[in-house]
């Protein structure tokens, strides 16, 4: 189970990571682990969302739309 203070092992490049939801974070680690490469991963979800993920597995919290 992924919460608050649980640590993945991923630096999350963004100004507050406490505001990356959980979902995000899981995309970005489980998506690394299976292609060990630089990633985007777009989540169409309730929002449309779009991570990067860094060659070193760093990810970056990029862009939230709203779904309709």
């Amino acid at each position: 189970m992924l919460e608050p203070g649980v640590k993945t092992g991923m630096p999350i490049l963004y100004e507050n990571p406490q505001e990356v939801g959980a979902d995000r974070i899981v995309n970005a680690v489980a998506g690394y682990e299976r292609m060990k490469k630089a990633l985007i991963i777009v989540d169409f979800g309730t929002a449309t969302t779009f991570d990067y993920v860094t060659p070193k597995g760093n990810t970056w919290a990029g862009p939230l739309h709203r779904g309709s």
